[in-house]
């Protein structure tokens, strides 16, 4: 039912949200933390569903769900963050690099994704080092530009030595 609510508003399930209310149902912590990764939400009450603008509702056979689709900024750069992290695997992957080979990060652009979670996605990346840039880096085994939420970011990744 939440795949459903963020389908039905066009919400990549990489875009974090913050809460996911489940009604008539009890859920133990292990199942909870399955809901949290799958449905990538922050947090799962078991509670009776307030009704706001934010929170859209889907009912099933005997259970009620409510998301909260509201994007705060913060939600918004961890979704940015998430979407620039799989640019740069796809690069990897495009360079031919192997699953844990360390590579060398420069960028363009997305200063903000990068002042917050730095150090979060060099270590999804296996990165050494990720840095800005203001010129083309000549030696690099991938160059790749992206766009994300509108904005064009300059991506050069190197392997490591």
């Amino acid at each position: 039912l939440g795949f459903s609510i963020r389908a039905e508003k066009g919400i990549k399930v990489r875009q974090p949200l913050a809460t996911l209310y489940v009604q008539n149902s009890e859920l133990n912590d292990d199942f909870v933390a399955i809901i949290k990764d799958e449905v990538n939400v922050k947090e799962v009450k078991t509670e009776k569903i307030k009704k706001s603008s934010s929170v859209m509702i889907k009912e099933g056979k005997e259970l009620k769900v409510g998301l909260d689709v509201e994007l705060t900024d913060e939600l918004k750069l961890e979704g940015q963050m998430r979407e620039l992290v799989r640019h740069i695997q796809s690069a990897r992957k495009k360079a031919g690099f192997e699953v844990d080979d360390r590579i060398e990060v420069w960028h363009q652009g997305g200063d903000e994704i990068f002042a917050k979670y730095k150090d979060e996605i060099a270590k999804e990346i296996l990165a050494h080092s990720v840095s800005v840039t203001n010129k083309q880096i000549e030696d690099a085994d991938y160059e790749k530009s992206v766009e994300i939420d509108n904005k064009e970011l300059g991506i050069w990744i190197k392997k490591a030595t």
